[in-house]
């Protein structure tokens, strides 16, 4: 027979080698399920990462940048009055790094134009494009030179000045500089062109004549009716403008602004009104 003491001894060195082989299994399971929860865990913080304050609001309302200068054409839209002599416009006599007035300028010098461009968004306008061309007086004319374009950043809510060279042509005469904003993700493409009226070795006289050309481009024998009207707007130089950000969102700001700049309460003199001439 087997000796009690010896069988007591096998069954300790027995319960002694499967508790160490249990300790065993489960740390190696511990180490596998901490393992298969860090690969879920970095899948979890990478995509936790991804999304972590993103707010995905609906496409039309995202910010959009809105680059524009001083443009005729978009008041013109809105019914506000406004002046050939753009606000947004300067030309600067590199020689003497000054200003100078748009409507004595010298024949075949070089003036540098400057433009100033805004924006009208709380996102920057990164990459905006702004190209200068030059016109005769008139409408639907092309343009007679092509000075050049400059690429800039209009900062959020702020405004950025492009600079063009531009050399005068030899002959005197009325010149419209028009200057043409453009961004890929523009918030309102109908405020980008803005133009200004420049005369060179013209002298201010009441008694002159101007050209104005109305170009007629239809080859199919249609006729065209042209309205050219006129009045004797002026900017003022203390200007009303809205108070807050969401005064200038309401319609009533927006009627006040069309009840000052009515073109209607702007009248030209007798002295100067237009004489026209077809032919």
């Amino acid at each position: 027979m087997l000796d009690p003491t010896v069988l007591k001894h096998g069954f300790a060195v027995l319960a002694g080698i499967i508790k160490r082989l249990v300790r065993a299994l489960c740390r190696w399971l511990r180490r596998m399920l901490a393992l298969v929860l860090a690969i879920m865990g970095r899948a979890e913080r990478r995509k936790t990462k991804h999304d972590r304050g993103c707010i995905r609001p609906p496409g039309d309302v995202l910010a959009r940048p809105d680059p524009f200068i001083y443009s005729q054409f978009w008041l013109e839209q809105r019914g506000i009055a406004y002046t050939w002599d753009n606000p947004d416009f300067a030309l600067v006599d590199p020689d003497t790094g000054l200003a100078v007035n748009s409507h004595q300028l010298q024949p075949s010098k070089r003036y540098s134009v400057e433009m100033t461009i805004h924006n009208g968004s709380l996102m920057a306008a990164i990459g905006t494009t702004v190209s200068l061309d030059v016109l005769t007086f008139g409408a639907g004319t092309p343009p007679v030179a092509s000075p050049g374009s400059v690429a800039l950043d209009v900062p959020a809510a702020g405004s950025a000045v492009a600079a063009v060279d531009w050399t005068t042509p030899p002959t005197p005469g009325h010149y419209c500089l028009r200057a043409t904003v453009a961004h890929p993700d523009d918030a309102n493409p109908q405020n980008n062109v803005g133009q200004h009226n420049t005369d060179v070795a013209v002298p201010a006289s009441p008694e002159r004549k101007v050209a104005f050309v109305i170009a007629a481009r239809r080859d199919d024998g249609r006729e065209d009716e042209v309205e050219v009207t006129v009045d004797g707007y002026e900017l003022r130089a203390d200007p009303t403008c809205a108070a807050t950000y969401e005064e200038r969102r309401t319609h009533a700001h927006r009627k006040r602004v069309q009840r000052e700049h009515d073109p209607g309460r702007f009248p030209v003199a007798e002295a100067l009104a237009p004489r026209l001439v077809v032919g």
